[in-house]
C-alpha cells in the first residue's frame, strides 16, 4: 500500500457501498469546482450525497488537509477543498433535510470583501 497519498473518508451524508468507498477515494476523474467556474462560470449541481476526504499527501506543501467532494445524481463528481463553499453547501442540505421539494446547487465565484482582487467559492440554492 502506497503511504505517501493516503485518502480516507472522513464523514459521508449517507451511507456507502464498498464500491462507493472505493470510487470516492479515486478524485482524479472529479471535476474540480476551482476550475470549472473560472473556465465556465456558475455550476450547477443537483447533489446526491456529499462526503468529507481527509487527504495525506507527502508531497504537498501543506501535507494534511481536507477536500470536499459533492456527488450529483447523474453520477458526475465534484471537487473542492473551499471550506466557504462547503459550509453554505452543508447548511442547504440540512435545510432542505426531508423536504420532498426538488432542489439543485448553484457554485459560483463571488469577489471577497477582506482579500481585494480574490475570489472565493460559494453556493446558493436554485
Amino acid at each position: 500500500m502506497r503511504g505517501d497519498y493516503i485518502v480516507e473518508i472522513k464523514e459521508c451524508s449517507r451511507d456507502l457501498t464498498h464500491k462507493e468507498r472505493v470510487k470516492l477515494t479515486d478524485t482524479t476523474s472529479a471535476i474540480r469546482l476551482d476550475t470549472a467556474t473560472q473556465e465556465q462560470g456558475p455550476v450547477i449541481i443537483n447533489p446526491d450525497f456529499y462526503a468529507v476526504l481527509h487527504v495525506h499527501n507527502e508531497h504537498s506543501e501543506d501535507k494534511d488537509y481536507d477536500n470536499y467532494i459533492i456527488v450529483d445524481k447523474d453520477g458526475s463528481r465534484y471537487l473542492t477543498g473551499s471550506s466557504s463553499f462547503f459550509d453554505s453547501f452543508v447548511s442547504i442540505m440540512e435545510a432542505m433535510e426531508g423536504c420532498d421539494e426538488e432542489f439543485q446547487i448553484k457554485a459560483y465565484r463571488s469577489d471577497s470583501k477582506n482579500r481585494p482582487g480574490k475570489q472565493f467559492i460559494t453556493c446558493e440554492i436554485v
